[in-house]
């Protein structure tokens, strides 16, 4: 009888530390309510790769307009928040081969996610030719960027003439 006692006893105490647990609260880690950062949304969602390649016809004059999407880590606002967007590295020149449509973007009010258009200026660009051009997430006033998903490589090449 005593036995029993002593175990029911013990289960009372322990019962208690079973249910709050002796650990670290872990939960807020979890919750995004503070994060308020961007990054940029894979290109190719199957790989989530942060490279796309914009491919161009051979003796194509008209540009063409890439648009990435940059995502919210993150609660949604009910204002319009903005990071900047500039390019970092490119082995073309910006004003001739290719242009930011604007260095900032606009994640809009109650939404998850805004858009950075680059346009490609395809009656600079040789047939056969190609570059890459970096692009860098930049903090804004309200919103920080991930530091692991800021750089987003953008690739454009342009098909050979093709030879008859």
């Amino acid at each position: 009888m005593k036995y029993q006692t002593i175990v029911k006893f013990t289960v009372l105490l322990m019962l208690p530390l079973l249910m709050t647990g002796c650990f670290e609260d872990h939960a807020s880690q979890f919750h995004l309510d503070d994060a308020n950062q961007v990054e940029w949304a894979p290109p190719n969602r199957a790989t989530s790769s942060l490279t796309y390649t914009a491919n161009l016809d051979a003796d194509q004059t008209d540009p063409k307009t890439v648009s990435l999407e940059v995502q919210l880590i993150g609660a949604q606002s009910g204002s319009d928040r903005t990071v900047g967007v500039e390019v970092s590295e490119t082995d073309a020149d910006e004003g001739t081969h290719f242009e930011l449509t604007s260095s900032d973007v606009v994640i809009p009010a109650n939404s998850n996610s805004g858009i950075a258009e680059v346009q490609i200026l395809a009656e600079n660009i040789e047939n056969g030719e190609s570059f890459s051009v970096t692009l860098e997430l930049q903090e804004g006033t309200e919103l920080g960027v991930a530091t692991n998903m800021k750089d987003l490589l953008l690739t454009v090449e342009k098909e050979e003439e093709e030879i008859e």
